[in-house]
């Protein structure tokens, strides 16, 4: 039984550092190819990579749903003036890569860059805001 839980922890953190890697990995060699158009799609096709984040992401949430222990304790932490900062830096890089992806579009391009500006924000502030369970 010990042996079982303990080998169920390390594949769920094995597949939590996968999906880590991979994603990383992924979003990495698109903004490499979005500056230098063919420079990884020649070696490899990064959406290979993608499959394998998705994949490992799902079976992440899998393995999070089938978790019975009763959390133990709710703690609320507060938000720091850095993480607002870190908030308004990654909403802003976000849209900024939008745009640049999308700078064809005129002004629709700034209206949708800016609603995935706006998305970013509101996401990174319900995850920081987030009740955490010890």
């Amino acid at each position: 039984m010990f042996i079982n839980k303990l080998a169920n922890k390390t594949l769920k953190l094995i597949i939590a550092d996968i999906f880590q890697a991979s994603l990383l990995i992924y979003l990495l060699l698109s903004l490499i190819e979005l500056y230098r158009i063919g420079f990884t799609s020649i070696f490899i096709n990064t959406n290979y990579i993608l499959w394998v984040a998705l994949i490992s992401g799902l079976t992440m949430l899998i393995f999070d749903k089938q978790q019975t222990e009763a959390p133990s304790t709710i703690i609320q932490k507060q938000m720091r003036w850095w993480d607002y900062i870190f908030i308004l830096f990654l909403g802003l890089t976000a849209g900024a890569l939008v745009y640049i992806k999308i700078i064809e579009l005129h002004w629709i391009g700034i209206v949708i860059s800016a609603m995935a500006c706006v998305l970013i924000w509101l996401t990174a502030y319900l995850i920081f805001n987030d009740e955490k369970i010890i």
